[in-house]
């Protein structure tokens, strides 16, 4: 049975699981924008040096962009190939976790919870429970994928500066954290990751 949440008894426990998964998804961009009003209005500040400054407001060569994200149905086919052959654990640093996307919980499969696949076999998912409960493998690998490509002129309708100017020193790292921090609430947090992808700017 799948968790139907009400916005309008959300405990100040969830609420506070919510504010933690919005910080990891933002890096420490989140807190480093110099006016609250930049972050509120769906912008980000290109230019983080100037943002950690304190001093953007009408530095030169500042500008503001919304974020744009895709989801794990445009990476299918939008993988890059030298990640063809790359696999899950090479990327998150921990397994994928078995479970289909109308599972609440991961599931077990001959004895085991979770696998390791390559990423492209998982986005395609030629096996369903390859997905992850609620298609958690699946988003986690797009949000890498977002960070990863974000602005590379091969992908121009990615932005998703999650490494500029945040505590994350590679994508990979970014993985790992995202990965990490889901331990143990897989639905709940494929269900924050992929409200993020379509709303990234909310």
């Amino acid at each position: 049975m799948k968790q139907n949440e009400d916005q309008s008894h959300i405990t100040p426990q969830q609420r506070t699981r919510r504010n933690f998964v919005k910080k990891t998804l933002a890096g420490s961009a989140l807190l480093s924008l110099p006016i609250k009003n930049v972050w509120a209005t769906g912008t980000v500040n290109l230019n983080s040096s100037a943002a950690a400054s304190g001093n953007g407001s009408g530095g030169a060569g500042l500008q503001q962009r919304e974020w744009h994200l895709e989801g794990p149905n445009y990476w299918k086919h939008n993988l890059p190939s030298d990640l063809w052959h790359a696999s899950f654990v090479r990327i998150f640093d921990g397994e994928a976790y078995f479970g289909k996307q109308s599972d609440t919980y991961p599931i077990e499969i001959d004895g085991r919870k979770k696998f390791d696949e390559k990423i492209i076999d998982i986005l395609r998912v030629e096996k369903e429970e390859y997905a992850g409960c609620n298609d958690y493998n699946r988003i986690l690998i797009a949000l890498y994928l977002n960070a990863r490509e974000s602005s590379d002129s091969s992908y121009s309708n990615i932005y998703y500066p999650v490494l500029d100017g945040s505590h994350y020193s590679s994508a990979r790292d970014f993985a790992k954290s995202i990965y990490s921090n889901s331990k143990g609430s897989q639905y709940f947090s494929a269900l924050e990751y992929a409200s993020f992808i379509a709303n990234p700017n909310s």
